[in-house]
């Protein structure tokens, strides 16, 4: 079976999660944003609950924000997993079977590309002309 594999930006906690990817886009939610300090997260969806988070160190963490548990690594704070745990008009049960973890901490290709942009609707109105800023090294 092949596997994509990531972790967190210090190194301290990793994780493995058996290919096929099911999903791939870009989150524009608040949550997302406020999280992860980001204009937008781009998550991976894996359909399985065979994954496996590798945490030698007991750096791994999640919380809830009522409607999925989001992890993180303690150490250095990277969050790069969620998982539903709470469907609602918004979010359909069909999310409850899948398992996230951002694109930024793949260390392996996880063999798909974003086809999504969800919760557009609260995207950061600051990122519109990205591509037409000056391109640097710095």
């Amino acid at each position: 079976m092949n596997y994509a594999e990531g972790g967190c930006y210090c190194g301290k906690v990793q994780f493995k999660v058996p290919m096929p990817a099911a999903w791939a886009g870009h989150c524009h939610c608040t949550q997302c944003q406020r999280l992860h300090g980001a204009a937008f997260v781009t998550w991976i969806g894996f359909k399985t609950p065979d994954y496996e988070i590798i945490d030698r160190e007991g750096m791994f963490s999640t919380f809830s924000t009522g409607y999925a548990d989001h992890g993180f690594c303690k150490n250095c704070g990277s969050p790069f997993y969620f998982k539903y745990t709470k469907t609602s008009d918004i979010i359909g049960p069909e999310w409850l079977e899948h398992v996230y973890f951002a694109r930024p901490n793949f260390t392996t290709d996880p063999g798909i590309e974003p086809t999504h942009n969800i919760f557009y609707k609260t995207h950061a109105q600051w990122i519109e002309n990205i591509f037409n800023l000056p391109k640097g090294d710095r």
